[in-house]
């Protein structure tokens, strides 16, 4: 009930209206989940409003499932079941990607590529972008190339756009996904700390949580390499140099990113500081102890509360723009859970000779 009220505030609406709109949609997303892993090459695809109303469809390929009606009992709103879905969902999935990268690698970083698919309609659309003119036209035809040899569905029909999308933003930050797999599709690993830069003017790149080991990518792309680990002594911070460009700026939410424009901060006792990771969002929480060792590390932070999970580390610890610390994981201490991390005001210029990248205000 607080996330529908806050969606009604949001929008403008009720909290009766908001229940109305969205109360069920979590028992419906519950059902598509059953259903995909029950049915995986029949279910392709949903669509929860027809004109701003609550009307809950399910598209198939072929027959629709002998069980689906016990599948979304538990929705408190009737659910059409229709065959006109041109391709299943997985067969989507597994198609998109394969085209994507083969397309991307071939197009090199001077062209930005986003490719979107719609399984309802069978359709897979490339928007291309960062070049013009003869440069682009032959761009199209290697997307085309590259998808002439991807084996698709029956029926997939693929669009390529030259104009009229944005460029794909591939500037590196903090808050990003971390991940093990090229593509990224369901394995995230951790979060990206903070962009940041050489104090000799050389490479740039970002810092996340050292227990984050392994050959892993930042949003799907294979562009990070690793170069140091501070002490452990130090904390649990590790720096790795990146070949795309790295920006100032972090996530504090899925899709929303600011500037870091001021200084290092220091934590101190029972002051509020904010987190955010790509398993549980962002939320803020006060410091116990800002000086702990935990196992084989030293110079952590100990918060009073743990709101954490896997997925969560390496994220930044901040205030406003103010950058913090590095996500560790968590501890028990006297019967609690509470979160822990690795402050930066004394550790990456003292330990690995980087400094936080600023904005024009910083």
């Amino acid at each position: 009930m607080i996330d529908l009220a806050q969606m009604a505030k949001e929008e403008g609406i009720s909290v009766a209206d908001a229940v109305a709109r969205y109360g069920w949609q979590e028992s419906f997303s519950e059902a598509v989940r059953v259903l995909r892993d029950a049915h995986p090459d029949q279910y392709s695809s949903t669509s929860l409003f027809t004109d701003g109303a609550p009307d809950p469809v399910v598209r198939f390929v072929g027959a629709i499932p002998e069980d689906v009606a016990g599948i979304f009992a538990a929705v408190p709103l009737k659910v059409r079941f229709e065959v006109d879905g041109v391709v299943s969902d997985v067969a989507m999935r597994s198609a998109l990607p394969a085209m994507h990268y083969a397309a991307r690698e071939r197009l090199g970083s001077s062209v930005s590529i986003s490719t979107s698919g719609d399984a309802e309609k069978g359709s897979i659309t490339v928007e291309l972008g960062g070049v013009e003119g003869s440069e682009l036209a032959a761009a199209a035809e290697v997307a085309l190339d590259e998808a002439s040899r991807v084996k698709f569905p029956p029926g997939v029909v693929v669009e390529v756009l030259t104009s009229g999308g944005p460029e794909v933003d591939e500037t590196i930050r903090g808050g990003a996904i971390l991940n093990f797999e090229l593509g990224g599709y369901g394995s995230l690993t951790c979060t990206s700390g903070w962009p940041v830069k050489k104090t000799n003017g050389g490479s740039e790149g970002l810092v996340t949580a050292a227990h984050c080991s392994g050959h892993y990518y930042y949003s799907g792309r294979d562009v990070l390499t690793y170069v140091a680990s501070v002490p452990k002594s130090s904390g649990d911070i590790e720096y790795r140099k990146s070949t795309e460009a790295v920006g100032h700026e972090f996530y504090y939410g899925v899709g929303n990113y600011r500037d870091i424009d001021a200084p290092y901060g220091s934590a101190t006792d029972d002051q509020s500081i904010c987190f955010f990771g790509r398993t549980t969002g962002n939320h803020c929480d006060t410091v116990r102890n800002p000086t702990i060792c935990v196992g084989d590390f030293c110079n952590l932070v100990e918060m009073n509360n743990h709101e954490t999970d896997g997925g969560d580390s390496g994220g930044p610890w901040y205030v406003g723009s103010h950058p913090y610390g590095v996500h560790k994981g968590s501890h028990v201490s006297l019967f609690k859970r509470r979160a822990i991390w690795t402050p930066i005001n004394n550790t990456l210029n003292n330990d690995l000779s980087l400094n936080i990248k600023l904005g024009s205000d910083g």
